[in-house]
């Protein structure tokens, strides 16, 4: 019950959240710049929270913000390839994809294997 509970916040949540305009936050505004002439929403996701600064790695410019969305969705749709990979696998031979894995169960092969790499 309380996953049910759990997943019903986070749909109300997006569902509120999902079509606000958000050109009053500081990230919304550089948004409303970059994208003013496509979208009238923003960027999708802009919870305006980035503590450590990481959005103007890429450059302080549209460019780089764009080029760093691009990157964030490009990870999370190989992610999400992962997961499916990783479900069908376990779908098709029944066995858990973690079941025979030195990186799941560690022993003492898999520091040896990776010392005699380097």
């Amino acid at each position: 019950l309380s996953i049910v509970g759990f997943l019903g916040a986070a749909g109300w949540f997006e569902l509120k959240t999902s079509l606000r305009a958000s050109q009053s936050t500081p990230m919304g505004k550089m948004h409303e710049q970059d994208m003013g002439a496509v979208w009238k929403y923003g960027v999708a996701g802009d919870y305006n929270w980035d503590p450590l600064n990481l959005y103007s790695s890429c450059g302080d410019d549209f460019k780089g913000r764009k080029g760093l969305r691009d990157v964030e969705l490009s990870h999370g749709r190989v992610a999400m390839l992962g997961i499916t990979y990783f479900a069908a696998w376990e779908a098709l031979t029944g066995h858990p994809i973690v079941e025979n894995n030195m990186l799941f169960h560690p022993n003492a092969l898999f520091p040896a294997l990776a010392i005699s790499y380097a």
